[in-house]
């Protein structure tokens, strides 16, 4: 039995006033699940908050904590060095391995080092539209990441918003020169720096059985979006030609 995330109900609970009941609910269900269940062989929990034999893991005491930490169980977080190697090899871009390497090799577990799963993936789909695909903009996600967790992420999508509107704005009134180029690379890092909000606020704002079709239509949009745009800028050049979208 795998159970994932197992702490998502009760950070939930906690955060809107009915983690009591929440506890409650949980320690049954695991209770039935874990402890009386003659069918079980084993299970796996995951989460990010430590499992403690105490509240919700009351008289269950067969089971052992596992973290990044454990020499033995480290390289079984994310992706090794050789998964790696292995899922290049498999899409035929075994020459990207330094690219990867360089770029998303940023964790050591015990003694193992480690990269992070969804950059991997998300990567070889880049490669696999086109191989002269740019690396993914991880350090400005990182840096939008880290102030989700200071500010609120919507007034941080609003804030970067304005700063692209008025850099657009500006390139629109301005002769093109080299503060053009400025100003639309100011843009690219602000849109960067929102695209976590949009994933996290996806996440809050619908249910598990729900997740998969939200984030398919905010994929599909964003799609659309990177198609039309382009054809609405054209549009409005070729009507106004001193002006650029």
């Amino acid at each position: 039995m795998l159970i994932d995330e197992y702490d998502v109900p009760l950070d939930k609970a906690y955060q809107n006033g009915y983690y009591p009941q929440m506890v409650q609910l949980i320690r049954s269900v695991f209770s039935q699940a874990l402890k009386t269940n003659k069918s079980l062989y084993f299970a796996v929990i995951t989460g990010c908050l430590r499992i403690a034999k105490e509240s919700i893991f009351t008289g269950l005491n067969t089971f052992k904590v596992r973290t990044i930490a454990d020499l033995s169980y480290a390289e079984y977080f994310e992706f090794t060095d050789k998964e790696v190697r292995e899922m290049l090899s498999y899409y035929e871009l075994e020459d990207k391995f330094s690219q990867m390497k360089e770029w998303y090799d940023g964790y050591r577990f015990g003694q193992v080092d480690i990269y992070c799963f969804l950059d991997i993936l998300n990567q070889c789909d880049k490669f696999l539209e086109s191989r002269s695909a740019p690396m993914l903009s991880l350090p400005t996600n990182l840096i939008g990441v880290k102030m989700g967790d200071y500010f609120n992420k919507k007034l941080n999508i609003v804030f970067l918003d304005l700063i692209s509107v008025v850099c657009y704005i500006i390139c629109a009134v301005i002769p093109f020169s080299a503060k053009s180029i400025v100003l639309m690379f100011i843009t690219a890092i602000c849109q960067n720096m929102e695209y976590p909000y949009y994933n996290a606020l996806t996440a809050d704002m619908t249910k598990t059985e729900d997740r998969e079709r939200a984030y398919s239509l905010q994929y599909l949009c964003t799609n659309l979006g990177f198609v039309m745009a382009p054809a609405v800028g054209a549009f409005f050049f070729g009507i106004i030609c001193g002006w650029h979208f």
